[in-house]
């Protein structure tokens, strides 16, 4: 009998980005998919009696992003930013500056993990979608050109939606 209960194995990604017409994959990443949940709180930290001492907290509501690190420089990477268009991966191009006052809701695309049939992880869980993903505010969207190989360190941020209760993804 084995002494835990281990789940391993890949998914793969599709992004389907808003005014396009069709889901693209995101290509080979490094690890995987680093899903990330960030709780707010309201600190109680300053007070005459307890000074700068924490004495209670209060839910404020979560945050919830998607990391990964891109190996491929595919379609989907490319269309992960919906405010600019850029020329990242091979032809002429720029980067211009986005649509201001853009929503982030009216810009974000679908992203979905798969597992692999036949892996520990077929069914553990064997989706995971977020209908609300764009390209994390405040994050260094960067890339080498240079003599090794070229990959793209990415972050989401998955923005809520309200479907039987305010939702940040589901799983099946």
């Amino acid at each position: 009998m084995a002494l835990g209960l281990f789940y391993a194995g890949p998914y793969t990604a599709s992004y389907d980005p808003a005014g396009v017409a069709a889901a693209v994959s995101l290509g080979i990443t490094r690890q995987g998919y680093f899903v990330g949940v960030q709780h707010r709180m309201q600190n109680i930290d300053e007070s005459d009696t307890y000074g700068r001492t924490l004495i209670e907290q209060i839910y404020q509501g979560t945050l919830c992003t998607l990391d990964m690190e891109l190996l491929e420089w595919s379609l989907g990477l490319r269309s992960a930013n919906p405010f600019q268009t850029t020329a990242m991966a091979t032809g002429a191009g720029n980067l211009s500056l986005g649509t201001i006052g853009t929503l982030g809701t009216d810009s974000a695309g679908i992203i979905i993990l798969t597992s692999t049939a036949g892996t520990p992880s077929a069914a553990a869980p064997a989706t995971w979608t977020a209908t609300f993903a764009l390209i994390h505010e405040d994050f260094d969207l960067r890339w080498l050109y240079g003599p090794t190989h070229r990959t793209l360190p990415m972050r989401f941020r998955i923005l809520p939606y309200s479907s039987s209760g305010v939702k940040f993804f589901v799983t099946t």
